[in-house]
């Protein structure tokens, strides 16, 4: 019993350190700049639709692909609408309809052709991410966008104005 009771608490002590180092690996969600370095992608997105959803025997759901409008956009692709896949895994963050997200994803697939956004990148709501949008500072994407604001609800590109003469 005694021999049993140690070896389970070495495998845990193990298994400890190496999900530690794991977790270590990932860019932190303090730190805006590095994880824009690490990216792939970094934009404003407001989830459209959400075509494919995975149910597991305990009742949740996993979107496994996730339809947005971008907003803005700091790298990455630029177009008004993109699919983004779902990763149907511990580490996939869950997007849900009608949310605005700061999303900072990674390229996976067997030829990097899909964007998702694993749990280990700072992708957020958009009202919890001030602080990294601050950072991030003016959005590369639409060009004539200087700031995202939140208008009447829905979350918007603040366009330059025009100068007059």
């Amino acid at each position: 019993m005694f021999g049993l009771l140690r070896k389970l608490s070495l495998s845990i002590l193990c298994w400890s350190i190496l999900a530690s180092d794991a977790a270590s690996q990932c860019y932190s969600p303090q730190d805006p700049l590095r994880a824009l370095e690490a990216a792939d992608a970094v934009f404003v997105g407001l989830v459209l639709e959400l075509p494919e959803v995975f149910v597991t025997p305990l009742g949740d759901t996993f979107p496994t692909r996730i339809r947005l409008h971008m907003v803005a956009s700091w790298k990455g692709p630029t177009a008004d609408t993109l699919t983004m896949l779902g990763l149907v895994a511990s580490d996939a963050y869950s997007f849900k309809l009608g949310k605005t997200y700061l999303v900072y994803a990674k390229y996976v697939g067997p030829e990097l052709e899909y964007l998702s956004s694993p749990n280990c990148t700072p992708t957020r709501p958009y009202e919890e991410a001030r602080d990294h949008l601050l950072a991030l500072g003016r959005p590369l994407w639409p060009e004539d966008c200087v700031a995202t604001r939140i208008v009447e609800g829905e979350v918007v590109c603040q366009r330059r104005r025009a100068r007059l003469r």
